[in-house]
């Protein structure tokens, strides 16, 4: 290993655990051997602070963890951002942010602040105590991507309202995202005001903004795939469905806990039994995921009114599975998906079935996108579906899947996913086949896998996957998993 792949590697790991000198040290060292402050950047820095958002979300960091690990990374960003500038190197986008006015509190906006800075974007921190008409000014004088407004207090949410409709009389409330967040502030209160996003702390804040601007922090690191988790599905699982029909929701509960557990990113919920109010159990097993864990929900219903129960009923952005291309089905469900501000699973499929010609598919995908935006969805909000059947009832069913997937990625450059344990269907041990093909699968370019968490081959798989294919960094979510994995067999 050369000095600078080890140095690399420290700052990741220095970062992590918020030693400041260190990084500081690393930095003017990598510095001195000629590195470029990109590579530092986006090779050691981002990757680490990233690593700390996700333990931060699983419930492995705390508050303190983060801040100082924020912290350290900041001292080093001292150093890099007057060298960055020098090379002409563009933020991934623009953030003005600031405490409302009437409040002083200023810790967690100053950790999205830090977070933000390191994942790329440029920051205009308006401090605390912002009256309406500085940010409208910000707003005017730096045409930001998005403004995100701070508030610790109940008593200074209101300024929330009292801001937006200052931009909105400024004519500049449709051009620009507004975010909000603090301690008080919930999903339901963000709508209640017209925000357009809420964030619980500066981790998802930073994740979201780097959604919404389409996550352009450099070629050097590709993003994990993500685990949708399956499990909270009726079909084939008898106990459950007897349980769910009769309104108890234990086993839904304990099902969502364990995908979380299991590093699912979100969380499939459908509720699709025979001969039931599936809008009304569908709602109801919506809050019991909500009450145990804060993943976001995919709202999985092939009934409109469900999906339209389940989206008023969810306290997030959710992700609704799916709409297909028949014309119906999109006049139907894209107005729902643009209404409560989802996302949308677009399935390459119409009136006519599934198709066995991958061009074809990409052509339905396409006409699934162009629609959505007639309806104002962005692309990045459209996740695509290439159909992955099982290759039991045909041996070409993969390969059609896999080369589907690779025209989606270079053609249209969409987020896909697929339920990946579909290709295994009607097979002795599916969990290895399941294993085999979402590698591939991820290297034609699926994104994110519905699937089951729980079996441990399969997340395994595609832990490896990331691996394999440059998306973990120094193969740190593979040893920290392994690490993981020996801690809970020591402690049986």
């Amino acid at each position: 290993m050369s000095r600078q792949e080890e140095i690399r590697a420290e700052l990741f790991e220095h970062t992590l655990n918020g030693h400041a000198p260190e990084v500081k040290a690393l930095t003017e060292e990598a510095l001195l051997l000629g590195m470029d402050p990109m590579d530092i950047l986006f090779k050691a820095l981002i990757p680490s602070l990233e690593e700390v958002g996700r333990r931060f979300e699983k419930g492995d960091f705390f508050v303190p963890e983060m801040l100082i690990a924020a912290r350290a990374m900041q001292g080093a960003l001292v150093i890099l951002r007057p060298l960055i500038a020098e090379t002409g190197a563009k933020p991934v986008g623009r953030y003005v942010i600031g405490t409302v006015k009437g409040d002083i509190h200023d810790i967690g906006k100053n950790l999205c602040v830090i977070m933000l800075e390191g994942a790329g974007f440029e920051v205009y921190d308006l401090g605390v105590n912002t009256p309406p008409e500085k940010f409208v000014e910000a707003v005017q004088k730096h045409e930001p991507d998005i403004v995100g407004f701070s508030a610790f207090l109940t008593t200074t949410m209101p300024m929330f309202k009292a801001n937006i409709d200052a931009l909105s009389k400024a004519g500049l409330r449709d051009k620009v995202h507004i975010a909000v967040g603090g301690a008080p502030v919930t999903q339901e209160y963000a709508k209640h005001v017209g925000a357009d996003s809420y964030a619980p702390d500066a981790s998802m804040a930073t994740r979201m903004a780097k959604q919404l601007v389409g996550d352009r922090s450099g070629p050097s690191k590709g993003a994990e795939a993500l685990i949708i988790g399956e499990r909270i599905n009726p079909t084939g699982r008898k106990v459950l469905a007897a349980e769910m029909k009769e309104g108890v929701m234990d086993r839904v509960r304990s099902d969502a806990q364990a995908q979380a557990a299991a590093g699912a990113h979100m969380l499939d919920v459908n509720a699709g039994i025979p001969a039931i109010d599936e809008p009304a159990l569908l709602v109801s097993a919506i809050r019991a995921v909500m009450e145990v864990t804060d993943l976001p929900i995919c709202i999985d219903s092939s009934i409109i009114e469900a999906l339209e129960a389940g989206l008023s009923a969810y306290e997030g952005k959710a992700l609704v599975n799916s709409v297909t291309a028949e014309e119906e089905r999109m006049e139907r469900i894209l107005p729902l998906v643009k209404k409560h501000g989802a996302a949308v699973i677009g399935m390459a499929n119409d009136e006519t079935g599934i198709t066995m010609v991958p061009e074809e598919r990409l052509a339905l995908a396409r006409r699934i996108i162009e629609r959505a935006a007639d309806h104002g969805i962005p692309q990045e909000d459209v996740i695509i579906d290439p159909i992955a059947m099982t290759v039991a009832a045909d041996p070409t069913c993969g390969l059609i899947t896999l080369e589907t997937m690779r025209l989606i990625r270079d053609r249209l450059g969409n987020n896909m996913t697929c339920g990946a344990s579909n290709v295994s269907f009607g097979l002795p041990d599916r969990p290895t086949v399941n294993a085999a093909f979402l590698p591939l699968a991820m290297h034609a370019g699926l994104t994110c896998a519905i699937t089951n968490p729980l079996e441990a081959q399969v997340r395994r798989a595609i832990l490896a996957g990331d691996l394999l294919l440059g998306h973990d960094e120094y193969a740190m979510r593979w040893i920290a998993n392994f690490r993981a994995d020996q801690a809970a067999k020591v402690a049986q």
